[in-house]
């Protein structure tokens, strides 16, 4: 029997344990080969909610489900799969006896959060590249995650076979000894700080309140995998707003910061399309005795100048959690004099200005533990 070994997860980040063995490449008897695999969350104190990751929101390292599938070398041939529920408090357990019909060199993707029939239909490699996941499938306690592809230079082998164990050094396939990466594949957005700059200028004491926010040029699908580490997954098309997120009573001004976070979303890898991800805010400056109310919808791209300001990309990849702060200044609004007689005709429709004042963080989603302890 085969056994592809533990699977381990860190914050955002999962690190997953595969296996394999040998260097011929012999076709097994009518009972083929089997892989089995473990899964253990990894964080604080082995839960999968890292609370001490800042990064993180509860429920973001849920490992629902997993599957494993396996091809031969050349991806021209399905030798194996297996998809099985997981559960637990600390959401560990192990998927055992994925079936493979022969013993050679292999090719292997695990994935986590993936329907059940994901794999039924597969029947090679290029196929499954081209198989797109949705945005509407992925929520705070339903992330799918998937590993690089791992390309076996030994055979699969009928004796146990590890790849990712430190503690077996190269007794692992391949010498291959580091924990395998298995990451998100949607990024996070978070809006976690308003606030107005008016001091000094024409809008000196006013307020302005949030009415609604939402995200422009998201995308909604993108690839389960990556053959690369940490790869892209980016999908061609696929883009559109998002549903507007809509405030009651949420007021700003010099005096008093939004630094809670009010808006939260999740969107796809949006790296080479001309159609940007941006932030969209519909804002009011409110009214007083001598202005009337002024409402504009601000829009700014994110991650716009992400390698300029250090980081290592532009614009919205997988996994990454992107932290805005905005602000409003004496440039952003206008000061309407209130009419006396104002006429009956409804309110004109509010402008959009792609002038919003925003910061971008960009962050790794969740720590990766490089040395995990193997139980």
């Amino acid at each position: 029997m085969k056994l592809l070994a533990n699977i381990f997860l860190s914050g955002l980040a999962i690190l997953a344990c595969v296996s394999c063995s040998k260097d011929e490449d012999p076709v097994l008897s009518l009972e083929g080969a089997k892989l089995s695999v473990a899964v253990k969350a990894s964080g604080t104190a082995t839960k999968a909610y890292n609370p001490n990751d800042v990064n993180e929101l509860e429920g973001e390292a849920y490992i629902n489900n997993l599957a494993v599938v396996v091809f031969n070398e050349t991806g021209t041939e399905l030798l194996g799969y297996k998809w099985e529920a997981l559960s637990g408090a600390e959401h560990s357990a192990i998927i055992a006896d994925v079936p493979t019909t022969k013993a050679v060199r292999a090719r292997i993707i695990v994935l986590a959060n993936v329907p059940r029939d994901l794999l039924s239909t597969v029947s090679t490699y290029d196929e499954f590249q081209t198989r797109l996941i949705d945005l509407s499938s992925q929520s705070q306690t339903n992330l799918t995650m998937s590993s690089q592809v791992i390309v076996t230079k030994s055979a699969l082998s009928e004796e146990n076979n590890y790849l990712g164990y430190e503690d077996l050094g190269d007794q692992n396939v391949d010498g291959i000894s580091d924990p395998i990466l298995l990451t998100r594949v949607a990024a996070r957005i978070d809006l976690v700080n308003i606030s107005t700059r008016f001091a000094g200028t024409p809008f000196a004491g006013r307020e302005v309140r949030i009415d609604a926010v939402g995200i422009y040029n998201m995308k909604t699908k993108s690839y389960y995998f990556s053959e690369a580490d940490w790869g892209e997954t980016e999908a061609p098309d696929a883009v559109r707003n998002s549903e507007n997120t809509s405030f009651e009573d949420l007021l700003v001004n010099d005096g008093a910061s939004i630094s809670n976070t009010p808006f939260v979303h999740y969107v796809m890898e949006n790296m080479k399309s001309d159609d940007h991800t941006m932030i969209a805010v519909k804002a009011t400056l409110r009214g007083n005795s001598s202005y009337q109310d002024h409402t504009k919808i601000f829009t700014a791209v994110i991650n716009a100048g992400g390698l300029q300001n250090g980081y290592d990309h532009n614009f919205i990849r997988r996994n990454y959690v992107y932290r805005l702060r905005i602000y409003f200044d004496g440039e952003s609004f206008d000061n309407i004099p209130v009419t006396p007689d104002p006429g009956p005709g409804p309110d004109p429709e509010p402008e959009v200005d792609t002038n919003l004042n925003i910061a971008v963080q960009v962050v790794g989603w969740g720590p990766v533990m490089q040395h995990p302890v193997i139980d």
